[in-house]
């Protein structure tokens, strides 16, 4: 069962924060709009793992945060695995402008595996994985 817990601690690890998730209704739902929501448990849009609301209080979004993933696909998702690239952009910034938060690039994708063609974040769902994509479009966000 998913509960609303109070902000989590900064770290020095990677996550990106998600700010939909699928309810129990099989229903994408936005943070902000399952603050109001109750009994609800929450999975990962893009791998299927269980997914905890975060409240982050006043002036701040909610967001979703993976559950510990232990029998979930771990390293297939992008929220829980960014690229080293990811990481190391987001530490430098860190160190320029503390507090500052990470936002998923989007962009235009083709996977090698199963030759979708997709836009948004680095993540072929009918592979599960993001490992075969390349980066189609010139600029991404």
């Amino acid at each position: 069962m998913s509960h609303v817990c109070p902000p989590a601690k900064r770290s020095h690890t990677v996550y990106v924060k998600s700010f939909i998730a699928i309810s129990t209704t099989g229903r994408l739902i936005s943070a902000r709009s399952a603050l109001s929501a109750f009994n609800h448990q929450y999975e990962c849009h893009l791998c299927g793992c269980s997914m905890e609301l975060h409240d982050a209080g006043t002036g701040r979004s909610p967001w979703f945060e993976h559950i510990t993933p232990t029998t979930c696909r771990r390293n297939d998702c992008p929220y829980l695995n960014p690229e080293q690239e990811e990481i190391d952009r987001v530490m430098a910034l860190r160190r320029l402008v503390p507090g500052a938060l990470p936002l998923a690039r989007k962009a235009d994708w083709h996977c090698t595996k199963c030759t979708a063609h997709y836009h948004g974040e680095k993540y072929c769902k009918p592979c599960q994985t993001g490992i075969h994509s390349i980066k189609t479009s010139k600029n991404g966000f």
